[in-house]
């Protein structure tokens, strides 16, 4: 999949070609990374299928992710936002679950 990303202080853009997305039982993984000294500041794990349900292609059609940084906002991705340290239990939460809807 083909992506480009803009990250200022407190937006994180990811433009996602919507010719190689396909929504499955699938994440998108957005990650927000210092260029200073390169820690990941934030990152958001969205399942595929609800980042089809919020978006659509733009006029280049392209699916763009676009979310706040500032922990307190309240957007559309929120929801979907965590801290670094909480990814790889979210990835295990999540393959625990598509594993128990394959039974």
């Amino acid at each position: 999949m083909r992506a480009s990303t803009i990250v200022n202080k407190s937006r994180f853009i990811a433009n996602i070609g919507a010719s190689t997305f396909q929504p499955a039982d699938l994440y998108l993984l957005f990650v927000a990374v210092d260029t200073d000294d390169g820690t990941i500041r934030t990152v958001w794990f969205v399942p595929s299928i609800d980042f089809a349900d919020k978006t659509e292609p733009n006029g280049q059609n392209r699916h763009r992710f676009s979310a706040s940084m500032k922990t307190a906002t309240e957007d559309q991705w929120s929801g979907y936002r965590l801290e670094p340290a909480e990814l790889a239990q979210q990835i295990l939460d999540d393959l625990d679950d598509l594993a128990a809807r394959q039974r």
